[in-house]
């Protein structure tokens, strides 16, 4: 069940459908995220290990994955509310996109775009007013693409992070009116 999205790329086709959570889409998906986030440098392994299992990216929210016309996993995103601690005046629950991978044989041919599309879609549907990302400073693609799409780096929330996490936040506000973001 669930919508399934899809997109055409390059002349290429990928389908972006929700997570079913079978033992091969869950071996597919740890495996990809493992190659993504340790294999290339982004996090240590013992980090890599816990982060790719996938009973906790269950427990972290929505999943959304993008398969390849020949049936490959080409990308994975994971998206949940952000907690806002309570009490806080004026505060609402964010939109949180928590996990962007694409395998590196699919990159550049609007994969990530169209995941983080479909996750916007998913967010916008729960009612929240602003969409966060987070990105590692080393990560200088995924910054110029969030940017491209229309995230805007909040320089004052990089500044709560502690030194050893992520620590670019990007946001993005939606616009209730016509429910697009902006």
């Amino acid at each position: 069940g669930g919508i399934v999205y899809y997109v055409t790329l390059y002349n290429m086709n990928f389908e972006i459908f929700p997570y079913q959570g079978g033992h091969q889409e869950d071996e597919e998906m740890a495996s990809l995220l493992f190659r993504v986030f340790v294999e290339e440098g982004y996090t240590d392994s013992a980090t890599g290990e816990s982060m790719v299992k996938p009973e906790a990216l269950r427990n972290r929210g929505g999943i959304l994955l993008a398969r390849a016309k020949s049936g490959n996993l080409a990308g994975v995103i994971v998206y949940a509310p952000m907690l806002v601690q309570a009490g806080t005046p004026g505060s609402k629950a964010y939109g949180e996109i928590q996990l962007l991978a694409v395998d590196s044989n699919y990159r550049n041919q609007g994969i990530a775009s169209g995941l983080i599309e479909a996750a916007e879609s998913k967010i916008i549907a729960l009612d929240y007013e602003k969409i966060i990302v987070t990105s590692g400073p080393t990560m200088t693609a995924a910054h110029r693409m969030y940017e491209q799409l229309g995230y805007r780096r909040n320089r004052d929330l990089d500044l709560v992070l502690p030194k050893d996490t992520s620590d670019f936040f990007y946001e993005k506000i939606v616009q209730k009116s016509n429910g697009v973001c902006q």
